[in-house]
């Protein structure tokens, strides 16, 4: 089922796939390339992913399309 979402290249699919599995950084991934940074940020933050976190949260700072966060 992973071959498919990730062949289709379907992030709703691949989001579903990391909750049916319980794939916490699966998810975070996913959110991040589909461009939802605050919503990848506040999963991985959630679950202690601390390695995730440092990353988006850098790649938050960086984007002037989140200033306001």
């Amino acid at each position: 089922m992973a071959d498919v979402a990730n062949s289709l290249n379907e992030p709703m699919m691949k989001f579903n796939l990391g909750i049916y599995t319980s794939d916490v950084e699966s998810r975070v991934r996913t959110l991040a390339e589909a461009g939802q940074l605050p919503l990848a940020y506040m999963t991985a933050k959630s679950h202690g992913l601390t390695d995730m976190v440092e990353a988006l949260e850098q790649e938050l700072e960086d984007s002037e399309e989140f200033d306001h966060i």
